[in-house]
């Protein structure tokens, strides 16, 4: 994200338009947004491949009140990280060993979403 020209801001006294908010799944906790405009992005690393991610997911996603959330799949190598959407899509892509590749396809997947403004 640094790359790209975002600045890490620890403590979030700044404008702070997108957040990472790193849950662990079995003990859930929530950002709650100082502003409308800020887009929560949930991300999970889950043990065991759920049958539907979807059917999973979704659930906790909701309870995690974010805009998005990245369900990490650490049952397996390479890791394969699903995108969880508020309009119940569902959407992966793999890790290889590029991991440069990696971060920019999970970039390029949060851009249009975390970027995107309503006036």
């Amino acid at each position: 994200m640094e790359k790209q020209g975002y600045q890490y801001d620890e403590d979030g006294k700044g404008e702070v338009q997108l957040v990472f908010n790193f849950v662990d799944p079995k003990a859930p906790t929530v950002y709650r947004r100082k502003g409308k405009g800020t887009f929560v992005v949930t991300v999970g690393l889950f043990d065991n491949l759920a049958e539907h991610i979807l059917k999973e997911g979704y659930p906790l996603f909701i309870r995690f009140l974010g805009n998005l959330m990245i369900y990490l799949d650490g049952s397996q190598s390479p890791l394969k990280t699903h995108f969880i959407t508020l309009e119940q899509r569902c959407y992966c892509i793999q890790s290889d060993n590029d991991e440069a590749h990696y971060f920019e396809s999970v970039y390029e997947r949060l851009k249009p979403l975390a970027t995107s403004k309503c006036d």
